[in-house]
């Protein structure tokens, strides 16, 4: 595959040159450029047009932050790829390093793009086709001596370049992240409850587990005196008790709480297993989202079956949340909205997370007063998925009478 490279005006960064290769130094990190960045930065899923394309460039550069201020996830980042790599030389063994970090990154993204069914499709893609897809590469925690060399990795990739990759390959894919969820791990064994207790050991796997990489950000409580006044025990949990679950939703800025249920039982051939429920409390109502039962290996231990049970409880969450949000490139359509504002921030706010809408492809400005905006969104999909993908972004998607208004949500505090 050879993909077309576009010629963009050079970015001019603040930090001083680095000789070791092209880039330049922020502090202790160093970047290097893939291809070349635009100087007002890009709308890589989303256009604005007319009068709404120059109030976002005016406005949002005037109070001092770009299109990558208004998330701080990135979908197409990688960051923290750990290489430690030996050759013959310095050199050989940073170029060796890089690449393989390289593939590394892309086998993360493409796994966090897709459902798991799909994970063994990257097998095919080669060291040049990975490598146009890269748009940068930031360098921190760099050591290396005549023969090793040691870095963390961040990787940016060209999201249009990635779609058109995981198209060609004929992959489905989500780019949509859901807003975070906390997930309270209860484990039962010999009928006692464990919520908060140090013999949670169901919470222990879910804390060694890899959740944050994924399209669903998922939260762990503390366990602190506030999350017990919350919720109470375990045993309030595993029965749905929504006031008290709503609460402890409000310390953590979360609309959204999976109760992971463990049980600890046996085979009718006296082996160990684990039968693990998890069901989704929010502003729906309560839903089963997933059951299974981990049986034992031989010579497993009960730690090393909530391990897989934790890890197969992410993944049928995340393949669950990505099915719900498949890109749907051959469905397209334009929704007429109105977005009723207070002034003209609430606007720019808008837009802000206008951007963060994967299946958003334009937005169009018909008309802005000081009192609303009426806007044309083309999208991808059907309206259900629109409106789920709005939600994520603070956006609430209504219909009243044939017409569709569109309000910002106000955001929850955190802890």
């Amino acid at each position: 595959m050879g993909p077309h490279r576009p010629r963009l005006p050079s970015y001019r960064g603040n930090g001083k040159s680095d000789r070791r290769g092209s880039g330049f130094t922020l502090g202790r990190t160093r970047i290097m450029r893939r291809s070349r960045l635009s100087a007002l930065g890009t709308f890589e899923n989303i256009a604005f047009s007319g009068v709404a394309a120059i109030l976002w460039l005016l406005l949002t550069w005037a109070a001092g932050g770009g299109p990558a201020a208004a998330q701080s996830f990135d979908v197409f980042t990688v960051s923290g790829v750990p290489v430690d790599e030996v050759a013959e030389s310095a050199a050989a063994a940073r170029k060796k390093a890089l690449a393989n970090g390289e593939r590394r990154a892309f086998e993360r993204l493409f796994k966090r793009l897709t459902v798991r069914a799909d994970h063994g499709r990257i097998g095919d893609a080669g060291a040049e086709e990975i490598s146009a897809l890269v748009q940068d590469i930031q360098v921190a925690d760099e050591k290396n001596s005549q023969i090793r060399y040691l870095a963390k990795l961040t990787f940016r990739f060209k999201p249009a370049r990635v779609r058109d990759f995981l198209r060609d390959l004929a992959v489905e894919f989500a780019e949509t992240r859901s807003k975070p969820v906390l997930v309270l791990p209860v484990y039962e064994a010999g009928g006692a409850v464990a919520l908060w207790d140090d013999s949670n050991i169901w919470r222990d796997a879910f804390a060694a587990a890899e959740f944050a990489d994924g399209l669903v950000p998922m939260r762990l409580p503390r366990g602190d005196l506030g999350d017990i006044r919350a919720l109470g025990g375990g045993e309030l949990a595993i029965r749905g008790d929504l006031p008290r679950i709503t609460s402890i939703a409000k310390n953590y800025g979360v609309s959204a709480v999976i109760v992971a249920h463990a049980v600890l039982t046996a085979t009718n051939r006296g082996t160990p297993a684990i039968n693990i429920v998890a069901e989704t409390h929010g502003s729906a109502e309560r839903q089963q989202l997933l059951a299974f039962t981990v049986r034992a290996g031989k010579g497993e231990t009960i730690k090393s079956m909530l391990a897989r049970g934790a890890s197969e409880a992410i993944g049928l969450i995340e393949d669950r949340w990505k099915l719900d949000n498949l890109l749907q490139f051959e469905q397209s359509a334009v929704l007429a909205a109105a977005l009723p504002i207070t002034g003209l921030s609430d606007w720019v706010e808008a837009q802000r997370r206008l951007k963060k809408v994967a299946v958003i492809e334009r937005v169009d400005l018909i008309l802005l007063s000081r009192n609303e905006a009426r806007i044309n969104l083309f999208y991808l999909g059907d309206p259900h998925q629109l409106k789920l993908a709005l939600s994520q972004a603070d956006l609430k998607l209504r219909e009243e009478e044939g017409s569709w208004s569109l309000g910002l949500v106000k955001k929850g505090r955190q802890r």
